[in-house]
């Protein structure tokens, strides 16, 4: 139900196979081989899907932070780099609504993890332009 798609991934193989899925099935994406840490989101992005290397996404998780994105989903195999980048998110505003852990791996140590991340929008515009958030008055 997205207006639009725009998948953004490293590795070249990666964004063949998904160009390669999108075509077979008749979707609408576009993907772009980048590094999701120095991607410029478009204008008007509201929701960001994150799913990281284990080394987490520092640089990407400090572009949200400065961006005007109202919601992040963040899928971690790795819980200490997905609380370092949490801290980043929440730093910004940003709220931990939900997290969901999901063993993919059984007889191992490997967990995956989703986390929910939303703001309000008066946060979110006001981070962007790089003013301090409204205040709220008690009356």
């Amino acid at each position: 139900h997205a207006g639009s798609v725009v998948a953004v991934e490293a590795n070249a193989r990666a964004v063949a196979a998904a160009r390669e899925n999108i075509e077979a099935r008749g979707l609408r994406a576009r993907v772009v081989q980048a590094d999701a840490g120095a991607f410029d989101l478009p204008q008007g992005v509201r929701s960001v899907l994150l799913d990281p290397p284990r080394a987490g996404a520092a640089d990407a998780t400090e572009r949200l932070a400065r961006s005007r994105v109202r919601r992040v989903a963040y899928v971690s195999c790795d819980p200490s780099t997905l609380a370092r980048d949490a801290r980043t998110l929440v730093s910004a505003g940003f709220q931990l609504t939900s997290v969901d852990t999901f063993e993919m791996f059984s007889h191992t140590s490997h967990v995956e993890v989703l986390a929910l991340f939303e703001r309000d929008a008066r946060h979110a515009s006001s981070r962007a332009v790089g003013t301090k958030p409204p205040s709220r008055s008690r009356s």
